[in-house]
């Protein structure tokens, strides 16, 4: 199961809130800090991700591709 997480993180003296992937399987908890600030793109790569039971083995390559989409 994936779950999207925020935090902040400072960049030039500046607090910018950034999102996260926290993936959950029967080896544990994994995470992916700073994937976006972009919170409503990642919610819904997450929905997809989740509804379409995609294997953690795939989750770097989905990254790729939602950077390259959205940057």
């Amino acid at each position: 199961m994936y779950m999207k997480f925020s935090h902040y993180i400072k960049i030039e003296k500046r607090r910018v809130k950034t999102y996260g992937i926290a993936v959950i399987s029967a080896n544990g908890i994994e995470f992916r800090k700073d994937v976006s600030t972009d919170g409503k793109a990642l919610k819904q790569l997450v929905k997809r991700m989740n509804r379409d039971k995609i294997d953690i083995v795939h989750l770097d390559d989905i990254l790729d591709d939602f950077y390259t989409e959205h940057f």
